[in-house]
């Protein structure tokens, strides 16, 4: 559901700002939950839009053109 909005906001509505959501670790349990304070610091890495611990069991998997 997230990653289709993203998806969708970006290929047809041509929103560019959506691509930081589909810039992530593969695998959520390899991106590192760091806020202070409600502010993520130099180490964070967790997925745009998941609260801490969520990420965790989910993929997203991208396929090159033409595969």
């Amino acid at each position: 559901d997230h990653f289709v909005t993203v998806y969708f906001n970006y290929h047809l509505k041509g929103d560019a700002t959506m691509l930081e959501y589909l810039d992530v670790y593969p695998d959520g349990a390899d991106a590192t939950y760091s806020v202070r304070n409600g502010v993520p610091d130099d180490e964070h890495s967790y997925w745009p839009g998941f609260e801490e611990g969520s990420a965790v069991g989910l993929k997203l998997e991208k396929l090159a053109r033409g595969e």
